[in-house]
């Protein structure tokens, strides 16, 4: 219950006007419903304004039990601290609106005393006669916040409340994201975020945009009802902003695009917001979902026999089912993801329907290159060459099947590690660490792959006995994102080579699956195990004559 001091105060908190209007509303009765939760520091419930909000009010009071802050958050485009917080406020505290406010010593507006029950909600079938919903019981109260931990948003308790912000996807043709380091696309997906309007639930960007949903997250005063689905486009915000160049948190006014966000984060953030409950959706009233695909789709070559040789054709595959390359906008780049988009129903006049996938392994720009093309054909005399040469190589890159069995596919040779070793002037030494298959022509670089297929699993073992063997403080680990790794490339001097050759390197070269490549001669150490013998000589001095 609110006292006449407690409104003071919270006329000072909110201002006169949004006092005035707050007050205005609870004498008229727009206060649908309300009740207290969390042991009676939280009142929620339901104001009529232009539209039917929900208000969310956090009382903080002293030991004494005086008012002394007030966070409310509502629906309405203010959002906090805003007039229908007053007025639901007012309303619970049992102060009569029929009666004008009177200003007390200090000027300030005070509602005479006279109490008067809240306004129930007429289809909350919960109320008592009195027109006040019953309170709940203490073991009540902890059950219902375990069993439906959503509803303390749902002002009448009855399930998860109906969620208030969503992240737009608009498709734009001709888009040309600021700062892209990839070509200029002919299309780009731009996020926003998006509310719902009063009464036509319609969801706008009026009132919203990514600063302000900033500054509500950075300042702990949401006035969203959830603070979850903030947090998560807000690091979706945080996400875009790494993947620009020059960006700066200073700016007020950003645009994000999705396929500017090299990020493969964003795909659990959107899986996030997804199971958080947190809506998806395309501009347009009403606003259809976006079809978010859970499992990643996959790109690879299909190899097929014809009469004149064998055809490769790329694909990309989303559940199953074959997506035309020339239709997909690849996210990231290295791409993490891809978008396609279509007619609902095939008609030319319903919505644009938007599909989003994550890429089971990223793609890089040779790649996306080469999907482009419709197919690529192999002449028949052409055949072994391209199965023992470029195989290999081209499966490391993307899976490459045969749909209808028509072309054996050879198995990937066993994977080796392969580590070259140039002798310089001097105990100077240059390290190679390379990558490459028992009897193949084609080798790349310890950690630049394109990819995770093929047998990466085999050379991450080798590569794992490798480290074992030269061990920590040898010069030949560096430090990565995960932790110390072998290095593609070093270079020992002095005792570290030395020693490299004495000791590590025919460890190194009888380890499975590894070959060492000599360029120039090794210098040969040996172990000098009989005492040192030291001679001490001398001359005779022409000034002292003595030795």
């Amino acid at each position: 219950m609110l006292t006449s001091a407690d409104q003071v105060i919270l006329q000072r908190i909110v201002g006169p006007p949004t006092f005035a209007r707050g007050w205005s509303y609870a004498r008229d009765g727009a206060v649908r419903s309300s009740r207290r939760t969390h042991n009676g520091t939280h009142l929620i419930g339901e104001v009529q304004g232009t539209g039917t909000y929900a208000v969310d009010v956090s009382v903080q009071s002293a030991a004494d039990g005086r008012l002394t802050d007030v966070h409310g958050s509502c629906t309405c485009p203010v959002g906090y601290n805003c007039k229908h917080v007053v007025a639901l406020l007012l309303a619970e505290g049992n102060r009569d609106p029929s009666v004008a406010p009177a200003s007390d010593a200090a000027g300030v507006l005070s509602p005479s005393n006279g109490p008067t029950p809240p306004v129930a909600d007429p289809g909350d079938r919960r109320a008592t006669p009195t027109g006040r919903p019953p309170a709940p019981s203490d073991w009540e109260h902890s059950l219902r916040s375990l069993v439906a931990p959503d509803s303390a948003g749902d002002p009448g308790g009855t399930g998860p409340a109906e969620p208030d912000l969503g992240l737009q996807f608009e498709v734009v043709a001709t888009a040309s994201p600021p700062h892209h380091r990839a070509a200029t696309p002919t299309s780009g997906i731009r996020l926003r975020p998006v509310v719902r309007s009063g009464n036509s639930r319609n969801w706008v960007r009026t009132g919203i945009s990514w600063s302000r949903l900033e500054q509500q997250y950075s300042y702990g005063r949401t006035v969203l009802r959830s603070s979850r689905h903030v947090a998560i486009l807000t690091e979706l915000l945080a996400l875009s902003r790494l993947s620009t160049p020059g960006s700066t948190y200073a700016r007020m006014d950003d645009t994000v695009w999705l396929q500017a966000i090299d990020s493969r984060r964003v795909w659990d953030l959107l899986r996030e917001a997804v199971d958080a409950g947190l809506p998806l959706l395309l501009p347009g009233r009403p606003a259809h979902p976006v079809d978010y695909r859970p499992e990643p789709a996959q790109v690879r070559i299909d190899a097929v026999r014809e009469e004149a040789g064998i055809v490769l054709r790329p694909q990309v595959l989303a559940d199953g089912t074959e997506v035309p390359p020339g239709s997909v906008l690849f996210l990231g780049e290295p791409a993490h993801g891809i978008a396609w988009w279509g007619r609902l129903g095939g008609a030319p006049r319903t919505p644009t329907r938007l599909s989003l996938a994550a890429l089971r392994s990223p793609v890089d720009q040779h790649t996306r290159t080469f999907l482009a093309t419709s197919a690529v054909r192999i002449p028949t005399r052409d055949e072994e060459r391209f199965l023992n040469d470029l195989f290999p190589a081209l499966r490391r890159r993307l899976a490459v099947v045969s749909g209808d069995g028509s072309v054996e596919l050879p198995a990937l040779p066993a994977a080796r590690l392969v580590l070259e070793v140039r002798c310089g002037q001097g105990q100077l030494l240059e390290l190679t660490w390379w990558r490459s298959a028992v009897g193949a022509s084609w080798t790349e670089e310890l950690w630049d792959a394109p990819s995770r297929m093929g047998d990466r699993r085999a050379e991450d073992r080798i590569v794992a006995a490798v480290q074992a063997v030269v061990g920590a403080g040898s010069g030949l680990l560096q430090h990565s994102s995960v932790g110390q790794r072998l290095a593609a490339r070093a270079t020992l001097t002095g005792m570290d080579a030395v020693q490299f050759v004495a000791g590590t390197l025919p460890l190194i070269d009888a380890l499975d699956g590894v070959d060492v490549v000599e360029h120039g001669e090794l210098p040969e150490y040996r172990e000098v195990v009989e005492p040192p013998v030291v001679h001490l000589g001398g001359a005779v001095s022409s000034e002292t004559g003595s030795t």
